[in-house]
């Protein structure tokens, strides 16, 4: 689920579009400087904020959103594990990065139901199947991009990787990127997602093709650098 903003003729949102990039910047710098739990918290907390101040929550108060994913952090904080690197779980995140797709739960039940489906039905009406899939996959991402929050989302990059930067403080303590992306994650959709199991705030801005900002909980993240 997400806001997409749209730039069109409307002066208004042009500016929103051109402002909040800008926003994103000085949040990803404070969080780089924040130096305990309770700090990043605040952090997190007052981004929503931002969100909330740019009517980008759609119908959830900044309190509402605040405590879904704070709350989901707090709770699922564990003992430190043994991660990579170049991973993290159970982490508050934060990014901005462009080429970037993001799938639903919906999308993808409805892309597992075809896979599920194909070995068995008729051939008959395997194409008929096939064009009914395919259109409710572009509803959902057509209704993902007027809502405003997502409960659990997979994001990644395309095959050439996305440029950006992205933030996690979990399991693995703070882990951070910022350059060419790409997902490390094998799942049952995508080979190459980055992020699994987010679940928070989606913007899409226009300045950039597929740039996104996004900012809320993951259940475990891996990414890493394309080779030049």
């Amino acid at each position: 689920m997400t806001v997409r903003i749209l730039i069109g003729e409307n002066e208004e949102l042009k500016e929103l579009a051109e402002e909040f990039p800008q926003e994103a910047a000085v949040i990803e710098e404070m969080l780089k400087a924040a130096e305990s739990e309770d700090e990043t918290i605040k952090i997190f907390n007052e981004g929503i904020k931002e969100l909330g101040r740019y009517g980008l929550l759609g119908d959830m108060s900044v309190k509402q959103v605040q405590r879904l994913i704070i709350g989901r952090y707090q709770k699922s904080i564990a003992k430190p594990v043994s991660l990579d690197e170049n991973e993290n779980r159970n982490c508050l995140i934060m990014g901005k990065t462009d080429h970037t797709w993001v799938d639903a739960l919906p999308a993808r039940t409805i892309i597992a139901l075809l896979r599920l489906l194909t070995p068995v039905i008729n051939k008959n009406l395997l194409p008929f199947l096939t064009v009914f899939l395919f259109f409710s996959i572009a509803i959902t991402h057509i209704a993902d991009d007027i809502r405003p929050l997502f409960l659990d989302a997979h994001i990644g990059w395309y095959t050439n990787g996305g440029e950006g930067w992205v933030w996690t403080k979990g399991d693995n303590d703070i882990v951070s990127w910022n350059g060419t992306l790409l997902g490390q994650i094998e799942t049952e959709i995508w080979n190459l997602t980055g992020i699994v199991g987010f679940m928070g705030i989606k913007i899409r801005l226009r300045t950039v093709p597929s740039q996104v900002f996004f900012l809320g909980y993951a259940r475990y993240v891996k990414i890493d650098y394309k080779e030049e």
